[in-house]
């Protein structure tokens, strides 16, 4: 083997193989390719792929102040006490009770609470109605000033920030004093007193009267004066209330000029009163016309209102009669129907 053959075997042994596309030292191609792709895959992959970091909770606090509870839209009606029906509901109206009767004052109103109507469950609202000549923390009277005795939440469904309340007043005294009534809504959530709730009522002047129905002079003979139960003298009563709630000057009302009997007449005149009983009939203050005027010496027949509690419910003025039977042409029974009123005494 010549040394040239000898050199190529030698090189053959060191590794090179005459099989192989390329000699020793000499990169695949294929290689790089694989290598410069792998490459671009891990680049974008670093790019393209966020990289995720461990987690931190953080809790965020707020404090919500309490804020005071609102009325609005009040509305109050009105009933006699004995009466299952309610008038008509208003504010800023006007009411004419009726005589002689207790009546009753329902209010309805919304309380708005910004914490939401959950905050009013530990709350209070309760209702003040006075005249307004007294305050509103004034004692209750029958006069002047009452406090509720029921107040309750009528809302039909909870939720939101508004709640509807009603309050009522029960059996005020038909001699509350007239004039203008106000209505004070007092409130609290249990926490912060609220704004009151204000309203205003008036109240008629009601004049009204219960008269005793007959007067009734007995059996008397032609010629006598008085009564049968005390000749010469005023002393039959008629019984006057004053159902109304202010005081008033009473009238009388002759209506024609004559009784009239079963055989003649008395004139009207014949007729006369006083505020005291057994007064003589020549000094009675006072003679029945068919004009309705109240005589003027007899302008003391003041019937006042009642106050407080009023004793027996009702204010009560007698006015007492006596009668003057002429001489001759009467007979048989005589009677007349007479009127009573009254006029408000003073504004």
């Amino acid at each position: 083997m010549d040394p040239a053959t000898l050199k190529a075997d030698s090189r053959l042994g060191q590794g090179y193989n005459a099989m192989d596309s390329k000699p020793p030292g000499c990169l695949d191609v294929r290689y790089a390719v694989a290598v410069a792709v792998l490459g671009f895959l891990l680049a974008y992959a670093s790019i393209s792929t966020p990289v995720e970091a461990a987690g931190s909770s953080v809790v965020l606090t707020v404090g919500i102040l309490d804020t005071r509870p609102n009325v609005t839209d009040i509305q109050c009606c009105f009933k006699d006490s004995d009466s299952s029906t309610w008038g008509d509901c208003g504010i800023n109206h006007e009411y004419s009770m009726t005589g002689g009767e207790s009546y009753d004052l329902m209010c309805n109103f919304t309380v708005f609470d910004g914490n939401g109507w959950q905050d009013m469950i530990d709350g209070w609202v309760n209702v003040t109605w006075h005249h307004s000549s007294v305050g509103w923390d004034s004692p209750p009277t029958l006069d002047t000033s009452y406090v509720n005795q029921s107040c309750r939440n009528v809302t039909g469904s909870e939720g939101g920030t508004d709640v509807v309340w009603e309050c009522q007043i029960q059996r005020i005294r038909y001699w509350a004093d007239a004039g203008e009534w106000n209505l004070v809504v007092n409130l609290s959530d249990g926490e912060n007193i609220g704004n009151p709730g204000l309203g205003t009522v008036t109240l008629e002047n009601v004049t009204s009267i219960w008269q005793s129905s007959a007067i009734n002079f007995g059996a008397m003979q032609p010629g006598a004066t008085g009564s049968q139960y005390q000749s010469g003298t005023v002393n039959v009563n008629a019984t006057t209330n004053n159902t109304g709630n202010t005081a008033l000057d009473l009238q009388v009302d002759g209506v024609a000029s004559t009784v009239d009997c079963t055989i003649g007449s008395i004139p009207i005149g014949n007729v006369e009163y006083d505020v005291l009983k057994g007064r003589s009939m020549d000094l009675a203050c006072g003679q029945l016309t068919s004009s309705g005027e109240w005589d003027v010496d007899c302008d003391n027949v003041a019937l006042e209102d009642c106050s407080g509690t009023c004793p027996n419910t009702e204010k009560i003025t007698y006015t007492y009669w006596g009668i003057t039977i002429p001489g001759s042409g009467i007979g048989g029974v005589c009677s007349r129907t007479i009127i009573f009123s009254a006029v408000q005494a003073y504004p």
